[in-house]
């Protein structure tokens, strides 16, 4: 395995992990507020703004 995809391979190994241990509902806060951090870390992208986005 090519050590520029562990970190890529590791987040999505984690994300199943959390939704198979909490469920769909707090996975999907926890992947928006990975987001909204990145926001505003990073400012706005052709996103737009982070609050436009409904949850589903």
């Amino acid at each position: 395995m090519r050590k520029e995809k562990i970190p890529a391979l590791s987040f999505i190994l984690g994300m199943i992990e959390l939704n198979n241990l909490f469920g769909s509902e707090n996975l999907y806060d926890w992947l928006k507020r990975i987001g909204e951090r990145i926001a505003e870390l990073e400012g706005k992208g052709i996103e737009g703004n982070m609050n436009s986005f409904q949850k589903h």
